[in-house]
């Protein structure tokens, strides 16, 4: 889903075990019209049964893409804290963490916004199930030239692609991570 005006995305590290169920009790009181809460995956390439599986991208972690400010979702999250409580164990990315008396931080609670680049990465990258899709492309010059997919238009940002499994690894980063995407090559 392309990215709105106004619309940001926060991130909420969560039990793993109990992510989807999460996602799905929080999105039942999430006002549709403020945006959505989801967790994304990616498609990968699985050698040893041939076939491409799809995979959560960031495990443990759910992403809220939404016009809320930080104020609006705190009080989301403190009017569901029932089942918030049962399922968060932070709210954000330690990196960020904010000091003592912040309303925000209350219970271990906190938000932490996506910057630009993550941002975009997302925009640009999932689809509308919040899925990554294998790209298809081929070599010509030693260089990677995506024919369709996500990776079309990205191609100036593969710095390595592995034929064998499939993937090409991005000088994106994502919270200090670089990122990687399905590529097939023809």
């Amino acid at each position: 889903m392309k990215n709105r005006g106004g619309f940001h995305y926060s991130v909420a590290c969560v039990r793993n075990d109990k992510a989807e169920e999460l996602v799905v009790q929080l999105n039942r009181t999430f006002p549709a019209e403020r945006g959505r809460i989801f967790i994304p995956a990616k498609e990968v390439w699985m050698r040893g049964w041939r076939e491409i599986a799809t995979k959560t991208l960031f495990p443990g972690y759910i992403f809220v893409h939404t016009d809320m400010n930080r104020q609006e979702l705190h009080e989301f999250i403190r009017d569901n804290r029932g089942v918030v409580r049962t399922y968060v164990r932070e709210l954000g990315i330690a990196r960020d963490l904010m000091a003592g008396d912040d309303p925000y931080r209350k219970n271990g609670i906190e938000f932490n916004d996506l910057n630009e680049d993550e941002t975009e990465y997302l925009d640009h990258m999932l689809d509308d199930d919040d899925i990554i899709r294998m790209s298809v492309g081929h070599i010509e010059n030693g260089w990677a030239v995506v024919e369709k997919g996500p990776l079309k238009g990205w191609e100036d940002r593969i710095f390595r692609v592995n034929r064998h499994d499939r993937v090409a690894f991005l000088t994106v980063e994502f919270r200090g991570h670089r990122m990687s995407a399905g590529l097939e090559l023809k």
